[in-house]
């Protein structure tokens, strides 16, 4: 459903009522389908089955096609674009800081929303609800710098375009990247050219989770010295990959192990296992319903603020929905299948953000998941390790040659290479990288209570010293 809107009802405007009318009136013979196929038992069995998964087939691929298509800003009616034009030189648009600023070599890049665009009509000025996402630049100055999550600003219209397709073929396609974003346009904002309205008009939740961000970003850029460690250290922990240099990134890339910088459902199991730890330590063996309710809501919450943190990257929703789905069963005690649970991690992600499915990093995620879980245990048993450590080692070999087998087709057709040297790499960068995300979790406890107390700011100096001893040799080791 999904691949259908994109390519074959893309441009249509309001097509996707229809879509739902005919799945509200396919999910009664769902239900009915389902009754017949768990209760009754005859030789029209087969029969039902066949039915059941012929209407559910159709139920989900139109919810896709319907999702899809609402999903799809660009051809909304409400779309600022449809208010105004290149030479419009009247039209003002309303927008707000959708994320903190991110401070360029010449100017800050920040994403903004459309509320509204300002129409002049008979001598009076109009707001018109809007919508739609612009990528946006502001030129270096004090008024730009203090512009917070979730601020509204007034821009002057001609100063946003359409953005720029690419110009050679088989190279990075950035529009379309954009447009999976749900931003088709771009801006430059100069001195003067803009004005800040109102602050603080974002969500809540988000303005705690960036500031929250802003902290720990603060701590890593404090107590770990080195310019080049501290930017791993701020990629490896919460997904922040603006700081890192280009050679660090072609040196990660060219060995395999870039996965190390881009938060991935790793640390969320990583830190799933340390909070499962805690939980033990605190609560003991009582499994009460009362307890398993607690530990299910401080699992969800620990593990969902840590997804938002990062930026909700595929590999780390995917992971966090599957945790989230074992906890739940935990809860109920009941077991889960780990194959249902990639499903419904799957769906739930393409059921808010449809064109997830066209993103590199989806497909990855979910073909490396999907190798380990086929390929890995084959692969460990072709080789009894005659020791505990060459065991671990043997055992994270199989995991990552797992992994690229999964993602190995994905990896040739869009980057047209093969890391050699990912095997050896990730039999140091993974459990150095588990190591540092500990030292990582220890730097923020320690970095909030130092704002009271300098002991607390002693011991993450140490714990920030660690932290460069490991990502220093992890760097020199790739």
């Amino acid at each position: 459903g999904i691949i259908a809107a994109y390519y074959f009802f893309g441009q249509q405007t309001e097509p996707w009522w229809w879509a739902y009318a005919i799945t509200a009136a396919c999910l009664p013979l769902l239900v009915v389908a389902l009754f017949f196929f768990r209760n009754i038992k005859s030789k029209k069995t087969r029969q039902i089955k066949v039915w059941f998964g012929v209407c559910m087939a159709v139920a989900f691929f139109l919810l896709g096609l319907a999702r899809t298509l609402q999903q799809n800003q660009f051809q909304q009616p409400t779309h600022f674009r449809h208010f105004i034009t290149s030479t419009d030189s009247s039209a003002t648009l309303l927008l707000q800081i959708q994320e903190p600023l991110i401070a360029k070599t010449r100017s800050y890049k920040t994403t903004t929303k459309v509320l509204g665009v300002y129409t002049n009509e008979n001598s009076t000025q109009l707001l018109q609800p809007a919508q739609g996402k612009i990528l946006t630049y502001l030129a270096l100055d004090s008024a730009a710098a203090a512009l917070q999550y979730g601020d509204l600003i007034v821009a002057q219209a001609q100063a946003v375009a359409l953005v720029d397709s690419v110009k050679n073929p088989g190279a990075f396609d950035y529009r379309q990247y954009l447009q999976f974003e749900q931003i088709y346009h771009r801006a430059w904002l100069a001195s003067g050219k803009w004005l800040p309205t109102q602050q603080n008009q974002g969500n809540w939740f988000f303005a705690k989770i960036y500031y929250l961000r802003s902290f720990f970003l603060d701590a890593i850029a404090r107590y770990v010295p080195g310019k080049d460690e501290a930017s791993v250290a701020a990629a490896l922990l919460i997904g922040y990959t603006h700081l890192l240099d280009d050679e660090i990134v072609k040196a990660y890339s060219a060995t395999g192990a870039m996965h190390v910088l881009a938060v991935s459902g790793m640390h969320v199991v990583i830190l799933y296992g340390l909070l499962q730890w805690l939980l033990r330590l605190i609560f003991g063996k009582h499994n009460t319903k009362s307890v398993r309710l607690l530990r299910l809501l401080l699992g969800l919450g620990f593990i969902w603020i840590f997804a938002v943190i990062t930026g909700l990257p595929p590999s780390v929703v995917r992971a966090a929905v599957m945790i989230s789905l074992v906890m739940m069963a935990d809860f109920l005690q009941r077991r889960s299948n780990v194959f249902n649970s990639i499903a419904v991690s799957a769906l739930v992600i393409l059921f808010f953000q449809p064109l997830m499915l066209f993103k590199v990093g989806f497909q990855l995620s979910y073909g490396a998941v999907l190798g380990i879980l086929l390929w890995q245990a084959p692969i460990y048993r072709v080789w009894l390790a005659p020791n505990a450590l060459l065991n671990l080692a043997w055992e994270i070999t199989s995991v990552s040659i797992a992994a690229q087998i999964g993602t190995l087709p994905l990896v040739l057709y869009y980057f047209h290479q093969f890391p050699t040297y990912a095997l050896l790499a990730n039999i140091v960068a993974v459990p150095l990288s588990g190591w540092v995300l500990y030292a990582g979790i220890a730097l923020f406890f320690t970095a909030l209570f130092a704002q009271w107390t300098s002991v607390f700011a002693f011991v993450s100096q140490g714990v920030g010293w660690v932290m460069y001893g490991l990502v220093w040799f992890q760097n020199h080791f790739l």
